[in-house]
């Protein structure tokens, strides 16, 4: 009786879409003859699935006239027709996919791969892995099965969201790669084993699959591998017996050290056995390099332990603790090798983590025992010993599931900085703060580690986090240092406050930002706080403010370049433009300085308020209103140069006296600024001019020679020179 329902609502559903295909025609038949229905309608009747079905999932908006034309091959085709594209239908619409791809896997139809195809690859995620789960049925779709599995997505159309890159599809695939069980799918499974960046879950689940579906395969799937592990156990083997002769050498009762020879041999004999144990089981660079790591990291471990016990031979003793260790890691890791998921990228990172953990519990047992007793920092050693422990177990538990890319370091490279901060600031009340920073940076790294992956920072964030942290840091400390000069605690409060809020709003700015950072913003900020900050130095040794000038130092530029930060995206000034006005101010600074000394005035004073004016006439230059172009300002800049030390030297030949030198100079940066910015002005005007538009006259030469200014364009770029002509031979 739900059948029949079924059947009937089905066939009233189809009624409906065939009156609005229909309508349709009637509308605009010359439309509807290039419509994705009409397409369905036209297509012959061995293909027609996969290009109504193509049809169906680039036009949604039309899938009921699609559906319609679909019915119109069902009517007139034969039983195993209707079958098929009945199937397809209940395949195409949303509520009832997966039964669509149930009843294409029992129709034993190879017309029903490419349709299942398709929704593996463009359907929701649900419906993709029925379909892929129906693909099983079919030896065809070996091909596309062996491509998702080895996530290689066919086809570069934005829009397509290829099943290679959803790992439910691909676990899925490696499953029906069983379920076909033919030869062709297990060497499949196999040969993909042997190439890296596999999915640590798909390779798992790949090795599952052929030890259950093909069993008579599982001693070559153990012969295989993607990355060779020989060189993790050659180095593996050369620290263990390296390791543990040194140790009995230490131990020997011959009355001489022999720890050297012992390692010596040892390594040799360590080295061997592990390449030669590779050579002959392979095995792979994860599982070897989890293998070598577990056991360095615990000798590692022991190490520390026992230099830290109050032994008489603390070297003995280390030696002892440190094979304890030895022993324990490499128990650990051939114990749980088949457990674990990761590659040899991971172990690296495994290690790092439990060389930070070594950092983080040291750094804060160091601090605990010198702030109580001030005991002897090597006592420490033990907690380092534990941190190491289990640092690098927690590291191989959360390696193979952070995967960093991009700027992930980026942002462990932030948040260690900012635990460095918060180290090296945070207010302790009792003088000691051995062992802090180095706290605050261990914790940290591992903090940035674990929210890298999921965060992916962008670089513009982390570019932002960190100005806005610098920023805020020098501005809280600035304006501590102003009011309670002399309480250096409320001074590194203030300033880990500042640190803190500059952080957070400085990388939330830049995210919202829908204007990326760019050179322009860099550039604009650098030098507003360059120019803030030797404004602030100058009128403080002006003034002579000794109190409350290194306050001041911090407040000044840090509040202008977080305000020219902020603003950066609002303005978006080219660097051509910013140049060209802090050049205006630096000739403010000189003609006010050269102006001071002729006049014999205080030359900081007068440097300072022309820089000032200087920099307020540039920026007015460069503004919309008046629009000077940057080459002008260049131009007139270099021939300012150029007079000013040509006017200097001249008249240095025929004086000393320092006033004529100085007017000297003047006069010839005035006539060189001038001249400067007259020929920059005409080589703009002439645009793609070859030739400055100047006209100046030719210099007749021996030889009937003649030589005028030029521009010589480049591929990229021009630049000036000079024309070498010949009139006549």
């Amino acid at each position: 009786m739900g059948a029949d329902r079924f059947a009937c609502g089905h066939h009233m559903w189809n009624v409906a879409a065939m009156l609005t295909l229909t309508l349709a025609l009637l509308v605009d038949p010359a439309a509807a003859q290039d419509s994705p229905a009409a397409t369905c309608a036209n297509a012959r009747s061995d293909d027609v699935a996969e290009v109504c079905l193509t049809e169906a999932a680039q036009n949604p908006d039309q899938v009921e006239a699609i559906a319609a034309a679909l019915r119109a091959h069902i009517d007139r085709g034969t039983t195993a027709d209707r079958a098929l594209l009945d199937a397809l239908l209940i395949l195409m619409a949303d509520e009832t996919g997966i039964e669509g791809a149930a009843r294409l896997a029992t129709i034993a139809d190879p017309r029903a791969v490419q349709p299942l195809i398709h929704a593996a690859e463009n359907r929701e995620i649900a419906v993709a892995v029925a379909a892929v789960n129906a693909l099983a049925a079919y030896e065809e779709a070996l091909i596309p099965l062996t491509r998702w599995i080895r996530q290689e997505p066919e086809g570069t159309a934005p829009e397509r969201v290829a099943a290679a890159n959803r790992k439910e599809v691909r676990l899925a695939a490696v499953d029906a790669l069983g379920q076909i069980q033919s030869k062709e799918a297990a060497d499949a499974l196999i040969d993909t084993l042997r190439r890296p960046g596999i999915d640590a879950d798909v390779r798992e689940r790949m090795r599952g699959v052929v030890r259950d579906a093909y069993p008579d395969r599982i001693d070559e799937l153990e012969r295989q591998i993607s990355v060779n592990g020989t060189p993790w156990l050659t180095a593996g083997g050369t620290w263990a017996l390296g390791y543990s002769m040194t140790a009995a050498g230490y131990y020997g009762q011959t009355g001489s050290d022999l720890a050297p020879l012992g390692a010596i041999t040892g390594g040799v004999a360590g080295a061997t056995a592990g390449y030669l144990y590779g050579r002959a089981w392979p095995i792979e660079a994860g599982d070897a390099a989890f293998i070598a790591s577990s056991g360095f990291m615990g000798t590692l471990s022991g190490l520390f332990i026992g230099s830290g016990l109050e032994v008489a031979d603390p070297t003995g003793a280390a030696y002892l603790t440190g094979l304890g260790g030895e022993v324990v890691g490499y128990g650990l890791g051939a114990a749980f090798v088949n457990a674990h998921e990761g590659e040899a990228r991971d172990t690296w990172e495994a290690m790092a983590v439990g060389s930070l953990g070594g950092v983080a519990v040291g750094s804060a047992a160091a601090y605990q025992r010198l702030r109580s007793s001030n005991r002897n920092p090597r006592q420490i050693t033990p907690e380092i010993g534990v941190g190491v422990a289990l640092g690098t177990i927690g590291g191989h538990l959360a390696a193979p599931h952070i995967q960093l890319s991009g700027w992930d370091g980026g942002m462990v490279v932030v948040s260690s900085a900012y635990g460095l901060a918060y180290g090296s600031l945070i207010p302790t009340g009792d003088g000691f703060r051995q062992g802090l920073p180095s706290l605050g940076l261990a914790t940290g790294a591992l903090t940035g580690y674990g929210l890298a992956a999921s965060l992916e920072p962008e670089p513009d964030v982390l570019l932002g986090a960190v100005s806005g942290g610098a920023f805020g840091g020098f501005f809280g400390a600035g304006i501590a240092q102003m009011a309670v000069p002399r309480d250096q605690q409320i001074v590194d409060a203030s300033a880990l406050v500042g640190v803190t809020g500059g952080l957070a709003a400085g990388a939330y700015f830049s995210h919202v930002n829908p204007d990326p950072i760019d050179d322009r913003d860099i550039v604009l900020t650098a030098m507003t706080t360059s120019w803030a900050a030797g404004q602030t130095a100058g009128w403080a040794i002006y003034a002579d403010a000794n109190a409350t000038a290194p306050g001041a130092l911090y407040v000044i530029p840090s509040a202008t370049g977080a305000a020219f930060a902020a603003l950066s995206g609002t303005l978006d000034i080219p660097v051509t433009h910013s140049s060209a006005a802090a050049s205006l101010g630096l000739w403010g600074a000189y003609v006010g300085g050269v102006s001071a000394e002729l006049i014999r005035e205080d030359p900081l004073l007068f440097s300072l308020v022309g820089s000032d004016v200087g920099l307020a006439a540039g920026a007015a230059v460069m503004s919309p209103l008046v629009g000077a172009p940057p080459l002008v300002i260049g131009l007139a800049d270099a021939g300012g140069v150029l007079g000013g030390s040509t006017g200097a030297l001249g008249a240095a030949i025929a004086t000393d006296n320092s006033d004529t030198l100085l007017i000297a100079s003047l006069i010839g940066s005035s006539v060189g600024l001038t001249a400067g910015a007259v020929v920059g002005t005409r080589w703009y005007k002439s645009g793609t001019s070859q030739n400055i538009a100047i006209a100046p006259p030719k210099l007749k030469m021996p030889g009937h020679y003649s030589v005028s200014p030029a521009r010589i364009q480049g591929r990229d770029a021009s630049v000036l020179g000079v024309r070498l002509g010949v009139d006549r031979w």
